[in-house]
Order: structure tokens, then sequence, then C-alpha cells
């Protein structure tokens, strides 16, 4: 008995023992957390010190909300917002909600510069945004309008020329500015300009050869009336080039009218007047030439004058 008796009073011993060494640490680790969590709370207080967000210092850690809208008042998402500090040049940058609205926190007092950009419109840009000292939020409203394009469309066709199967014959024709306007290699003999019609050519002695054909060979008309010289088949008439009003050459498969042309047809049409009085006049002022000492250089002066001899009835040309 005596010996059990010992057992149970060393294991109280110890057991006491274990206690005390428990309450002994427990003690111990209470002063490492109560440094441990001051250490934190002056970290955190170091770092709201570092980003401004000190509750001694109320001017910093503004808010601004912007609100996008079209020029219908229909709100804009997902529009680029862009706001700049003037001074320290530090951006903030954002897109818009479902509802066109964009907030930014924790900006600082002074001016801004705005920019709100996005497809299919045009952008804008406020370089005089200010961000008061005031503590409740501030909003503002964007106006974006939508890009216009205008655009004018035209539609070119091709239509071939209509042809006339009554037309059986191949024509070319000067008009009578052409014919004006053309320059004489040498005198203004209307022969003269027809070789710049395709297919005629003019020989040395003045002649035209359509198609390669005789000159005898040729049918000359002057509205309408045969000009031919009777022996020898040639055009030997002179007309002036002022009082045509038109050139054409007719060179194959024309009408048995001009039968009598085998190698083609020139066909000359004159001016003809109407009720007005008209004049005209070409080469009016003359060149000079200083070759020789100074002199006229192939002065040919021309006029024409055309009118009526009685109103509705008779005109002259």
């Amino acid at each position: 008995m005596n010996g059990t008796q010992s057992i149970k009073a060393i294991l109280r011993v110890a057991t006491i023992a274990s206690l005390f060494a428990v309450v002994i640490s427990s003690t111990a680790i209470r002063p490492s957390l109560a440094e441990n969590e001051y250490i934190l709370l002056c970290a955190t207080d170091a770092h709201r010190s570092a980003t401004g967000q000190n509750a001694s210092n109320p001017q910093t850690g503004q808010r601004l909300t912007i609100i996008i809208l079209d020029e219908n008042g229909v709100v804009v998402p997902s529009a680029r917002v862009t706001l700049t500090h003037v001074e320290t040049q530090t951006a903030f940058k954002g897109e818009t909600d479902y509802a066109g609205r964009r907030e930014f926190a924790g900006l600082a007092p002074g001016l801004y510069t705005l920019r709100v950009e996005k497809e299919g419109f045009y952008a804008v840009v406020l370089s005089d945004v200010q961000v008061g000292e005031a503590s409740e939020a501030a909003s503002m409203e964007i106006t974006l309008n939508h890009q216009q394009e205008f655009a004018e469309e035209i539609d070119v066709v091709y239509s071939s020329p209509a042809i006339d199967p009554a037309k059986t014959a191949t024509s070319e024709t000067l008009s009578g500015i052409e014919i004006i306007n053309i320059p004489y290699p040498t005198t203004r003999d209307v022969r003269n300009v027809l070789p710049f019609i395709p297919g005629v050519v003019q020989d040395n002695a003045g002649q035209v050869h359509i198609n390669g054909s005789a000159s005898h060979q040729i049918f000359d008309l002057l509205d309408g009336f045969n000009i031919t010289h009777p022996v020898s088949g040639l055009m030997e008439l002179r007309v002036s080039a002022d009082a045509l009003r038109s050139i054409e050459v007719i060179g194959s498969r024309y009408s048995a009218e001009y039968g009598k042309g085998s190698g083609g047809v020139l066909n000359l049409a004159t001016g003809m007047g109407d009720d007005r009085y008209r004049f005209s006049a070409t080469n009016f002022i003359p060149s000079f030439q200083t070759n020789k000492g100074v002199n006229l250089d192939n002065w040919t002066p021309r006029a024409t004058l055309s009118g009526p001899l009685r109103k509705k009835k008779a005109w002259f040309f």
C-alpha cells in the first residue's frame, strides 16, 4: 500500500509541473502576438499615408462619375474613357458599363483632361474638367455624336449605240467648230482639212482620194448639188471653210442615189441663217514675223454674217 501511494504522489507532482509549464509558455507567447499586431497596424498606417488615403487629409480621394449618352439621349456602353491629370500626367482609363457610366475614385483635386471615344462616334476631348476639393462625389454627362457619311452613288451603264438597219454606209463627219479650229497646213482651202478625216489622203496637186480611189471617182456635193467638174471629174470649186456647217465623207456601201461616185462621196453642208443676226470673225488680229524686218505674217481675216431676210421666211448667210 505504501508503494502504490508513492506512485500516485509522483504522478500528481508530474501533472502539476506540466500545467505550470503550459501557463508559463502561453504567457511568453502573448507578448509576441501583441508585438506582431502592433507591427501590422504600423504598416497599414504607413501604406495609407503613402497612397494619400489618410483620414487626416480630406482633400484627396475624390470621386467622379462620367455618364455617356448619344445625341438621341441613349446610353453608350463600352465607350473608352481616359482621364488625365494635367499637372502630374497621371492617366485613369476605363470603359462605360451597360448603363453608360464610368466611375473614377481616388482622384486628387485639380484640372483634368477627359477624352471619350468609341467606334462609330466622333471623339470628345475636354481639357477643363475640374475635380473640386469637396468630399461629395461629382458627375458629368458627355454627348457622343454618331459619325455621318455623305456618299453619292452613280451607276454608269454602258449601252451600245443603236444599229440602224436602214443605214448601210460607212461615214465620217467633221462639225463646223472642228473645221474652224483645225490648224490648216497651208491655205484655208477646204481640201486641206479633208486629210484629217480617216481614209482620206491628199496628193501633190491638192486633190483628195477616199480609200485609195482616184479623184475623178469621188462624187462631190454642196448642199445636195453636184459640184464635180463635168469634164475632169475633179472638185475645182473653192469653198470657204468658215462657210461650212459640216463635212461628211462616205467611204463605202452608200445609197444608190450616189451612184455616180464609185470611189466615195464628199458631202459639204454650208451654214444656215435664222431669225437673229449673227456675226463671227476668225483670224481678225494679225500676227507679225521678224525674219526680214517686222511685217505681217499670213494674215487672212475672215468674217461671217447671217440673219433674216424676212423672219420665218428667208435668211442669208
